[in-house]
């Protein structure tokens, strides 16, 4: 993975997984097959967690973590910090700085799963129970894997919505509320409610 500086030419180019002396989680990652190009973002800070589509705005990625909750804004500006790291500064006031780090050598591949539109998704590993956490519903996760690995996937609208499908790597996958597939290299799914 390389990592390299944006410059003064408003591109992002940096990526990949970073963390925090307190333990937060945040990933970069270019999204090229989706619908729309751009910088997925994700975070996670204890229980909560936050991911979008983000853009270059004059060398750095800025918008909306929390699109879809318009009571519950998480606005971010990220940008570089010395060789490899990045700052995430947040619109509430609050400054980050997150450290790169390489992925273990156990995890061989990296498995994101999302939502577009106002629902959520439960996700277990074969013999494991699905179970959608009420309190802190599941809107975006990333799985490190070592080795090929079978998950189910389950996609709920929340009130006023419906799910409409799965996509895998930008492209439609499935009109099945639940699915099981098995992981075997890198690659997004995303279910998606109208």
């Amino acid at each position: 993975m390389a990592l390299t500086a944006c410059g003064g030419n408003g591109k992002w180019t940096r990526e990949g997984y970073f963390t925090d002396d307190d333990g937060n989680l945040l990933t970069i990652t270019y999204l090229e097959d989706s619908e729309e190009k751009g910088w997925y973002v994700g975070c996670q800070f204890g229980e909560e967690s936050y991911g979008w589509t983000l853009f270059p705005k004059g060398g750095n990625l800025h918008g909306d973590l929390n699109p879809e909750d318009k009571d519950n804004p998480f606005v971010v500006t990220i940008s570089e910090e010395g060789e490899k790291d990045v700052k995430m500064e947040v619109e509430s006031g609050k400054t980050y700085i997150f450290k790169y780090y390489e992925m273990a050598d156990t995890a061989k591949f990296s498995v994101r799963i999302n939502t577009e539109g106002d629902g959520e998704f439960a996700y277990a590993e074969e013999g494991e129970e699905l179970v959608f956490d009420e309190e802190y519903p599941t809107q975006t996760a990333q799985l490190n894997l070592a080795e090929a690995a079978t998950y189910t996937m389950k996609a709920k609208a929340h009130d006023g919505w419906i799910f409409t499908k799965w996509t895998k790597n930008g492209e439609d996958y499935s009109t099945d509320e639940q699915i099981t597939v098995e992981f075997t290299e890198d690659v997004e799914y995303i279910t998606v409610f109208k």
